[in-house]
């Protein structure tokens, strides 16, 4: 969370991304492409309906209550693109069948993480690596190493997430986790 003061510096938002914490879930802000900025609230699906959050005003409203995410992009000139919010499932999830006849899944497609472990991008490079060498070895038992692995690792990220939200108490008992977010230019 970028606190009030670290904001009169105005940072580069061409090469940041931030989030800042609220009672219900978590906002961020990050850079794309052609200048645009993406804003995004990751909250319990529960909660997006019940505030109304499907519509641009219900959207808007609670935006307009944020301190960091709203001042950096009122900071830096940002107004936002028509349409509605588009809302997207951002459970974490592993395949059952990780490969086929001529196939592998590989990055977000094997396994999908919580948005905010930064897990996608080490997680598609690692695993496009090691089915690329499973792969290259064009052996069943080599893919059942891969897909072995993956279960591994995500075992191992499954333990580090609960001990992680274990740590912040007012998640305590909340459900998965989904994302609503509109787009800034």
């Amino acid at each position: 969370m970028v606190r009030p003061a670290q904001l009169r510096r105005r940072p580069d938002l061409s090469v940041h991304s931030v989030t800042e914490a609220v009672q219900d879930g978590w906002w961020y802000i990050a850079p794309v492409p052609n200048g645009q900025l993406v804003v995004g609230y990751m909250s319990d699906a529960d909660q997006i309906r019940g505030r109304n959050l499907q519509s641009v005003g219900g959207w808007t409203l609670l935006f307009n209550q944020t301190r960091a995410v709203r001042e950096l992009v009122e900071a830096h000139g940002y107004r936002l693109l028509e349409g509605t919010p588009r809302f997207v499932r951002a459970a974490s999830s592993v395949l059952s069948v990780m490969s086929g006849d001529s196939w592998v899944a590989v990055g977000d497609a094997v396994a999908t993480h919580d948005p905010l472990s930064s897990q996608g991008i080490t997680t598609a490079m690692a695993s496009g690596i090691r089915a690329a060498e499973s792969i290259y070895c064009r052996d069943s038992v080599s893919l059942q190493e891969y897909e072995s692995w993956i279960k591994e690792m995500y075992a191992e990220y499954l333990a580090y997430r609960a001990a992680y939200y274990a740590m912040e108490q007012r998640l305590a008992g909340l459900p998965v986790l989904a994302e609503t977010a509109r787009g800034f230019i």
